[in-house]
């Protein structure tokens, strides 16, 4: 499910069901690496888009976070402010994809992190693009599975 205004009815009314958000993080750059950063925000998009429609129902796509490149401080701070927002009881599993292996570093707790090295797209014909997104969404598909698991293993622990 994608965070609109169609899929938001279905959330809303189905919202016990649907236990996964996903966040793309998306660099933004006016200088320097500024078309690095547009090519990671690509990927990222068009890799999560395959991704939602795999998992539709189950994982609500959230529109990217955006980010300026800035130092790692600024960013641990923009982020200590945006996990107040998602930190409120609705999902169990809240899942960050990015280009940028930074993140790892920043985000931690409940959260999970899959970091994807970037692949530059725009001289990639169409019908390769297409193969290119569809392999890197099956192995974040497989980290996502993966992390379900585990952390149902980890609850049934507990449980004991």
């Amino acid at each position: 499910m994608k965070w609109n205004a169609r899929d938001a009815t279905v959330f809303f009314n189905e919202k016990e069901y649907i236990d996964t958000v996903c966040i793309p993080l998306v660099p933004i750059a006016f200088e320097g690496d500024g078309k690095t950063a547009a090519n990671e925000s690509e990927f990222i998009d068009l890799v999560t888009r395959a991704i939602e429609k795999q998992f539709k129902g189950r994982i609500l796509l959230l529109p990217p976070f955006i980010y300026f490149r800035s130092s790692e401080e600024e960013l641990s701070r923009l982020f200590d402010y945006w996990e107040n927002y998602i930190e409120n009881g609705y999902f169990k599993h809240i899942i960050f994809i990015t280009s940028n292996p930074f993140w790892q570093k920043v985000i931690n707790g409940n959260y999970k992190v899959i970091w994807l090295p970037s692949i530059p797209l725009e001289h990639l014909d169409e019908s390769t693009k297409l193969r290119v997104i569809n392999n890197q969404a099956e192995q974040v598909i497989d980290h996502i599975i993966h992390h379900w698991q585990e952390v149902e293993r980890r609850n049934n622990l507990q449980k004991k």
